[in-house]
């Protein structure tokens, strides 16, 4: 239990707009007592009021749980998106140095090509 009779629980939810907060402030269990004069409540309507609070704030919780999970499985859709076309662009390289790696074959075929042309218009042209 902490000294001070009021307990700060501050949580800082971050939203899909961009971010916000939940402040709440509840009474701790065992300051109920000290407060019955202060609010005119008895121990049941204090324990059933902090229940109350306490079924809100899970609740919210469990809302930005539920938020945060959504936007974890959109971030993972998008990845996944992403390494599909990356993996397509990877294969459009692989494909285009296969079509470069032909082309100089081709290129160095047809340099010895001409090189044995040349050399036959050598032989004829003396």
């Amino acid at each position: 239990m902490p000294s001070n009779p009021w307990v700060t629980i501050i949580l800082a939810l971050i939203g899909a707009g961009g971010g916000g907060g939940l402040v709440l402030l509840l009474k701790a269990p065992g300051d109920i007592k000290k407060t019955n004069a202060e609010t005119g409540l008895t121990n049941t309507q204090a324990a059933t009021q902090l229940s109350e609070s306490w079924a809100k704030l899970t609740a919210a919780l469990q809302g930005e749980v539920a938020k945060a999970e959504m936007r974890a499985t959109s971030a993972e859709q998008h990845a996944v998106g992403a390494a599909a076309e990356a993996k397509g662009y990877r294969d459009q390289m692989a494909a285009m140095t296969g079509e470069i790696t032909g082309m100089r074959a081709q290129i160095a075929s047809m340099r010895e090509q001409i090189i044995s042309l040349e050399h036959e218009l050598a032989d004829r042209n003396p």
